[in-house]
């Protein structure tokens, strides 16, 4: 049997090896220094000369009306493949000691350096990390992979998780990780391949260690091979049997390789692919187009990765990374029909830059009277737009969209409208274009700098659950320059009107644009491609529909000869008057008083010495006041250093709305209001304000989230916006959930699943889409405002506030709202808010189904096995989260990897409403569901075995990697409201349930989890396994022993006043 070699003589070995190589190192560095020196001589000269050339011959430089590109010239090519060599002579490089651009309220410490090989390292030491992170990102993709194999690096993505000639244990690197309380992930991308995990900090460096031979010595197990591409045909037939890749087809389908070329990979692609994976890999796996990124809480990792690691070993080949292989689109201006399930249009325009794009995104999505978005929607052609770039971070081009939901099938009328905005952006940018100088307007300079005063904030106080992942940062760090990879993604930095004008010079022009319009309802397209399993059509758009687009473009900065000029009334948005200029952070230490909170202290100076230290002794909300009328909890939080609010609302009903109808009209107002609010607070929401109205089983609930600064005129003005509903749009909300309710089945079967039919099955109360759809029909404008007063003539108010907020301006906000709404609240004759589970005590009950989302060619089918825990203790509770993660990887090791049922394979703990439930899932095509849920009954025998053999190491991982899990600290003031607020409007006051789970963590026995287990998955507690066909395949009903087929209405059920928290 393989045995590890342990980490202290690895550590040895390469220290020795480190040794040598530093003798052979000193003294040929003066002859290298040396060369180095006369080589970037001739190099600079040859530079030079090349610029003067450039200047003596008048070369011509490109026109203002074309989109400024960064064209690497042949010459500019060489000097950085000279200095990349040259680097690479030396064993060691230098830190880089330039300031790396990060949050005003960052506390984390990092180090940038290069290891010889050419690794760009960065290592982020965070003293608050319960988990550790890493990131590794390699510079190539699928659009480097050879025609002869399409799919390969994906394929590559899969094997190297297979193990390595070091650690060639199948599945050691997975299994070590999920022992630490961790898990891994990888994706592949057109340009680049990127693999992350995370995992305990105990557990970190050994698990680098494993993690650094995925690109050293790779195993590459032929006998790995058909399973691995089983998995990958597994990910493309998910990806072809719904709508989400769409898109990305059609632009593949549309476009010359590499962007044309099939990426997936499928069973078909990837016949015998070892040689050409050994190829692919030996040919672009490169330390040079690499980049690492790790975060933890050690402090010596940087020097750790420099001396003992062996990521040093990763061989550098001078790999070049992917030159430029010009525009993909075969062709543009065309309107491409396609069969998709929502009515939806997607003006495509192919960029080849994207830094000033953002703000032509930001100026289109704007939700502000008259804007694009509220002229659709007044001449009933759309209910939503978004914009954006797309295929982007490649380094080579963009794709620029504008995504339109429509509602009636008038694809012209509403590309026109966009044509016509930006034709309405260039005249209100630009005050008058000649040949040598672009002139902006004051209102393009005062937008800029709103959103670079914007973005500025919002960058500063970038709280850790909005920073970038490790993954994203990996990417810029291979992507851009060392100080940019935190605010690439933030920043607006450099004010250049003339590539604000070039872009929009292009996205003006129809004949840059491909218009994609997908129905459901188109018929006999001239295409069909069995490999995406798309039916479209192409055609070009016509000389009459570009009269029809250009007779929008009004602009005295673009010439058009078009006689039927159309004016249409778009306006910009206006400057916005809730960006934050006052950042202060409050204190309890006022003047005047100190009743800011319970504990009154002395003087003003002792006020000041113990004000935090009474805010960290104080982790759970104030309730400050509890009457009939009123709920009021708040908690002063400064210690994420943010000067936000969050701020829940929920307008109890003493009526129970649980009936159909009840259900529906909440829907029809929470939609409606959310129309109204984006509307009238269009500019609070561009300056980062957030807003939410959500449902729960007491009423409607608004949760509210930005900047302390002008929060009360925004809290205000939702209200008010409450209270004075407009109903001009209540035909196209209408409309609207009708497209909702219908598309719902859309989603990944294995999504739809779990979040539909077993809710519908399991909750009596819980209605399918189909119900909602026939009662829309029956509802009008007059039930709705029948409802609206009588929901606000009589309900309690519940408030929830937290953040950099005072005690005496919760009562303000409190007390506003009885002053807004005028009407008593007190409770009459109140109805109990409860809705019932079925209890499944004793059962193993098999529900059998056709999706209802598939079509003929879905041969997909999903499994999730129910497993029924009863109501929640604290027990269970500390169980739950002490095994999760264990038996997920468990479970994805055996239903996935080893008996290939399906790409998706998870295991999780669910509540359903106040019961605790566990579930496994396995979406795929290899096997009918009734074989999978066999299988999953062969999966619990086996993990049986393993929960009763569990020996005393092995338990203390899992208690420690649980622990770090439960003890990482929300990493956002919202994330942490957003929790408390949860349990408070569901009614479950149970606000430390994680700190008492990790008190009873270390108290939980071996026998208690097997105990646990047993009741649960062995013993039969209460179990349905609900099978889910497409419908390609034949629906079959087979049985495993005890199992039955039942009547759902017969059941037992549980009453629940509450519903519980996520494990």
């Amino acid at each position: 049997m393989y045995q590890q070699i342990p980490q202290s003589e690895i550590r040895k070995i390469t220290a020795y090896k480190h040794k040598l190589q530093n003798k052979v190192f000193y003294w040929i560095i003066g002859v290298l220094f040396t060369l180095m020196f006369v080589c970037l001589s001739f190099i600079i000269l040859d530079q030079v000369g090349y610029i003067k050339l450039q200047i003596l011959l008048k070369l011509p430089q490109p026109s203002m009306a074309l989109v400024q590109t960064d064209i690497i010239t042949m010459q500019s090519q060489e000097i950085e493949s000279e200095i990349q060599k040259l680097k690479s002579l030396f064993h060691e490089t230098l830190i880089e000691t330039s300031k790396l651009k990060t949050p005003s309220i960052d506390k984390n410490n990092y180090e940038y350096f290069q290891l010889d090989n050419g690794l760009k390292v960065l290592v982020i030491q965070d003293s608050e990390a319960q988990l550790a992170q890493a990131a590794l990102c390699v510079h190539v993709g699928s659009w480097s992979e050879p025609d002869s194999h399409p799919g390969l690096a994906h394929f590559l993505e899969h094997m190297l998780f297979q193990g390595s000639k070091t650690y060639p244990q199948e599945g050691y690197f997975q299994k070590l990780v999920a022992e630490a309380g961790g898990s891994t992930n990888a994706y592949t991308r057109p340009e680049e391949t990127n693999y992350y995990f995370k995992i305990n900090n105990e557990r970190i460096l050994e698990a680098l260690q494993v993690f650094s031979h995925f690109f050293i010595d790779p195993a590459f197990d032929s006998n790995m091979v058909d399973r691995e591409v089983n998995a990958v045909n597994s990910e493309y037939e998910i990806a072809v049997s719904g709508d989400v890749w769409k898109l990305m087809h059609l632009i593949q389908i549309m476009s010359k390789k590499p962007v044309g070329r099939f990426s997936i990979g499928s069973k078909d692609t990837l016949k015998d692919p070892m040689e050409a994976l050994i190829q692919f890999y030996n040919s672009h796996y490169s330390a040079n187009l690499m980049s690492l990124v790790v975060k933890s809480n050690y402090k010596e990792m940087g020097k750790w990765i420099r001396e003992q690691s062996d990521f040093q070993q990763i061989p550098n080949k001078q790999t070049k990374k992917m030159q430029s292989f010009g525009m993909p689109l075969k062709a543009t201006s065309q309107y491409i029909k396609y069969k998709y399930l929502s009515i939806r249009l997607i003006p495509l325009f192919l960029i080849k830059k994207q830094n000033p794009l953002e703000l032509i995104a930001n100026t289109i999505r704007s939700k502000h009277s008259d804007g694009l978005l509220d002229y659709l929607v007044k001449k009933k052609l759309a209910l939503s737009v978004d914009a954006g770039t797309f295929l982007d971070g490649n380094g080579l081009f963009s794709f620029f969209l504008v995504e339109v939901q429509l509602l009636d099938a008038e694809p012209m009328k509403v590309a026109q409208a966009i044509t016509g905005y930006f034709s309405k952006m260039m005249d209100e940018f630009f005050t008058e274009i000649d040949s040598n100088e672009v002139i902006q307007t004051p209102y393009l300079e005062n937008l800029w700098t709103q959103y670079k005063q914007l973005s500025l904030a919002q960058f500063n106080y970038l709280d850790k659950n909005n920073q970038p992942a490790v993954q994203k940062l990996s990417h810029n760090l291979n992507t851009f320059d060392y100080k940019d990879v935190f605010s690439i993604d933030f920043l607006y930095e450099e004010f250049d009107p003339t590539n604000i004008y070039n872009y929009l010079a292009e996205l003006v022009n129809p004949s840059n644009m491909l218009i994609l319009h997908g129905n459901q309802n188109f018929k006999n397209l001239l295409h069909k491609s069995a490999l995406y399993r798309l039916e479209y059509q192409i055609d070009p758009i016509s000389d009459e529909q570009i009269t029809y687009l250009t007779s929008a473009i009004l602009t005295k900065n673009v010439k058009i000869n078009n006689s039927k000029k159309q004016q249409l009334p778009l306006t910009l948005p206006p400057i916005n008057q809730f960006i934050p200029s006052d950042f202060n952070m409050k204190t309890l230490c006022l003047d005047s008083s100190f009743i800011q909170a319970p504990l009154v202290f002395k003087s003003k100076e002792d006020c000041i010495q113990h004000e935090h230290e009474y805010e960290n002794l104080n982790h759970y909300p104030h309730t400050i006041k509890r009457t009939a009328e009123s709920k009021v909890y708040w908690k002063l939080q400064r210690q994420f250093h943010v000067p936000q609010i969050f701020a829940g609302v929920l307008f109890s009903t003493p009526k129970s709305l649980t009936s159909l109808k009840d259900k529906t009209l909440t829907q029809i107002f929470n939609t409606l209001l959310t129309d109204n609010l984006n509307i009238q607070l269009s500019d609070a929401i561009d300056a980062g304000y957030q807003l939410q109205v959500l449902t729960t089983i007491k009423g409607v609930s608004l949760e509210l989230y930005g900047w302390s600064d002008n929060f009360e005129k925004f809290y205000d003005k939702v209200l008010r916006s409450i209270k004075d509903l407009n109903y001009q749009q209540f035909a196209q909300v209408m409309q609207k959930l009708q497209l909702q309710y219908n598309n719902i089945y859309q989603d990944k079967a294995f999504k739809v699943a779990m979040t539909e039919y077993l809710n519908e099955i399991m909750l009596s109360t819980y209605y399918s889409p189909t119900f909602y759809l026939e009662e829309l029909k029956r509802m009008d404008e007059n039930q709705l405002k029948d409802f609206q007063q009588q929901y606000f003539k009589n309900f309690r108010l519940t408030t929830f506030f937290s953040g950099n907020i005072l005690r005496n301006e919760v009562d303000d906000l409190v007390h506003s709202v009885r002053q807004i709404f005028h009407e008593s609240s007190y409770f009459t004759n109140e109805e109990s808010h409860q809705f019932n589970v079925k209890d499944l005590k004793g059962k193993s009950i098999v529900v059998a189904m056709k999706h209802r989302g598939s079509d003929e060619t879905d041969l997909n089918g999903v499994t999730i096995n129910y497993y029924q825990i009863g109501h929640r203790n604290k027990k269970n509770f500390a169980i739950m989260n002490l095994i999760q993660s264990f038996m997920h990887n468990h479970a994805f090791q055996y239903l996935r990897t080893e008996r290939q049922l399906g790409y998706v394979a998870m295991m999780r703990f669910v509540p359903l409403g106040c019961i605790d439930g566990a579930i496994l899932v396995v979406q795929g095509t290899a096997e009918p569901p009734h074989y999978v849920n066999q299988q999953m009954q062969e999966f619990l025998k086996q993990f049986h075995t393993v929960i009763k053999n569990l020996n005393e190491d092995q338990m203390r991982d899992l208690k420690l990697g649980a622990k770090s899990q439960l003890q990482d600290k929300d990493k956002s003031l919202y994330e942490e409201s957003n929790y408390l607020w949860a349990h408070i409007k569901n009614n479950n006051i149970v606000l430390e349930e994680r700190e008492v789970a990790i008190a009873m963590i270390d108290d939980i026995t071996h026998e208690d989890i097997i105990e646990f287990y047993e009741k649960v998955f062995i013993h039969k507690n209460g179990k349905l396994s609900l099978q889910v066909y497409g419908k390609g395949l034949k629906l079959e009903e087979k049985l495993l022993d005890e199992e039955e087929v039942v009547e759902i209405k017969s059941l037992k059920e549980f009453k629940c006043s509450y519903t519980l928290s996520n494990i």
